[in-house]
């Protein structure tokens, strides 16, 4: 957090970099997801594999554990490193991947559950936002017509999206780490899949978030920001952001 002293250099930067404009490397945007994927794989053989509908899965290498409860996640691209970059040993076992800013379809919540289950049941832990309910809640019908048994963990920390009072609204954003962290852990010490879920929901993950950004959102295709007006949020984002810093912080 900038001290008192450097706010009005913190605000001159921020207003900076709202002018710049979207820089890439791309071989082709339309294919950005799944290079993106291939090179995680390539570079880092021993944590990841991909799998599943057009590969839009990323799985711990040695599979699943047997009698150990899966932990998956998913959600659009460009949020990196979640989901892919939680994927190991104490974390996720499988995460399913959507387009940029695009919720995973059924199909790929379905096989990263199938993926991650270890004969002991699977924990579905992700962020509030309608498009990954929606889908994962069916993908968990479908698997336990198969025999799976699964649970619902939902983050939701974002307070710039929902009131105190609404707060069982709000989107999950960096809360999932934490999310991720403790509900691995306890995956790994073999405990059981109501175990697992409960020691979450008891702890009720108690973190907030407030998000700040230094340029509007672009996407891969267009190069255009999906905002028109960065200036206005930021003075609104600012007034919170100073009332934090003279406070000495949240």
């Amino acid at each position: 957090m900038y001290g008192r002293r450097n706010a009005s250099r913190f605000k001159s930067e921020i207003l900076l970099w709202g002018k710049q404009k979207m820089k890439k490397i791309l071989n082709e945007p339309v294919a950005y997801v799944d290079e993106m994927l291939e090179g995680l794989c390539a570079a880092h053989p021993e944590y990841f594999r991909r799998s599943g509908p057009h590969g839009r899965l990323i799985s711990r290498a040695t599979g699943a554990v047997p009698g150990k409860v899966g932990i998956v996640s998913g959600g659009g691209s460009g949020h990196l490193p979640v989901f892919t970059g939680f994927v190991g040993r104490g974390l996720l076992d499988t995460c399913a991947i959507g387009e940029v800013f695009s919720s995973p379809s059924v199909d790929q919540m379905a096989e990263a559950i199938r993926v991650a289950n270890g004969g002991a049941g699977v924990l579905r832990l992700y962020g509030h936002y309608g498009g990954d309910n929606m889908n994962f809640d069916i993908a968990g019908e479908i698997v336990e017509m198969e025999g799976i048994e699964t649970t619902t963990v939902r983050v939701a920390d974002d307070v710039a999206s929902a009131s105190l009072e609404k707060r069982s609204k709000r989107r999950g954003v960096a809360g999932l780490l934490y999310a991720f962290k403790m509900a691995g852990a306890k995956a790994e010490s073999m405990a059981g899949l109501q175990e697992v879920t409960q020691s979450l929901k008891r702890r009720r993950i108690r973190v907030g978030q407030w998000a700040l950004r230094s340029h509007p959102a672009q996407c891969q295709r267009s190069g255009s920001p999906r905002l028109n007006s960065v200036t206005k949020r930021w003075k609104s984002a600012w007034v919170f952001m100073g009332s934090l810093v003279s406070a000495g912080g949240p």
